[in-house]
């Protein structure tokens, strides 16, 4: 179901916010088992891994967020910090500035009354619309 892609990457978030990693390991994994090309339920994997401090596994999760949604500014900057926490500050540095690029890219659509998909912005009814409108 096409609602549930949304619904998983939201509780995976909530997992994180709340500090509970194993969880949101679960919930996105399940996820992207029926949904490989989410991108943000592989930055919540990433961001689990990365808060238990699995390194690999969290640059790998961030490595494929970044190839399904090279131009998400979020996606980015996120990387780019966790690369600044693990004392790579040439690679945070790059990310940062691709995270730079993509946010004035957003900021010109949005300033045409447009989403990142180049659709009208109306009112959100979940994170995933929001997050073209800000």
């Amino acid at each position: 179901r096409p609602g549930r892609e949304a619904s998983m990457g939201d509780l995976g978030g909530l997992y994180i916010d709340q500090g509970k990693m194993e969880a949101a390991l679960a919930v996105s994994r399940a996820g992207i088992a029926k949904h490989a090309e989410s991108a943000p339920l592989h930055l919540n994997t990433a961001l689990a891994l990365a808060g238990k401090n699995d390194t690999g596994g969290a640059a790998k999760e961030f490595d494929e967020a970044m190839r399904l949604a090279p131009k998400d500014a979020a996606v980015a900057m996120t990387y780019g910090h966790w690369l600044g926490v693990w004392k790579q500050p040439d690679a945070a540095l790059t990310k940062l500035r691709a995270a730079r690029r993509a946010a004035r890219r957003a900021s010109a659509t949005r300033a045409r009354g447009r989403n990142g998909r180049g659709q009208p912005c109306s009112k959100p009814r979940s994170w995933h619309s929001l997050r073209g409108c800000l």
